[in-house]
C-alpha cells in the first residue's frame, strides 16, 4: 500500500522499461472511479495495475473484543469483514487468553 496526499488533479504515473518502455498516467479522480491498467504487450503478457484508490475511512477501523474464553482452551479469533465495494476479507487468526495454558501452541487454525 502506498499512501499519497492529493486532490482530483493529482497525477500517479506507473512506467516500466522491461520487456518493452511503456507508461500509464491516472489522476486520483480517475483511480476514484475505477482502476486501470498497464499492458506491456498485448494481453496475455505481462501487466501492472493502478488500483482504485482507497480512502482512509474505507481501510481503517478500531474495534474492541471482549475474550469471553474461561481458559480451559486455547480460543482463536479473526476478523471477517464486508469492504465498501461488497467484497469480503477475512484478517489471519489470532490467539486469544494465554494465562495458565502452558507454552504457546504450534500456530494453527481451528476448525
Amino acid at each position: 500500500m502506498l499512501r499519497v496526499e492529493g486532490d482530483a488533479n493529482t497525477k500517479v504515473t506507473a512506467a516500466c522499461v522491461k520487456p518493452t518502455k511503456c507508461e500509464l498516467t491516472q489522476s486520483f479522480g480517475d483511480l476514484a472511479e475505477s482502476n486501470e491498467m498497464l499492458f506491456t504487450r498485448p494481453f496475455p503478457w505481462e501487466s501492472a495495475m493502478l488500483h482504485r484508490l482507497t480512502f482512509a475511512e474505507n481501510y481503517e477501523t478500531e474495534f474492541t473484543v471482549e475474550d469471553e474464553g474461561d481458559g480451559s482452551r486455547v480460543d482463536w479469533y479473526y476478523a471477517r469483514v464486508v469492504q465498501a465495494n461488497g467484497e469480503h476479507a477475512w484478517s489471519s487468526p489470532h490467539l486469544g487468553r494465554e494465562e495458565s495454558l502452558g507454552p504457546r501452541p504450534q500456530v494453527g487454525i481451528r476448525p
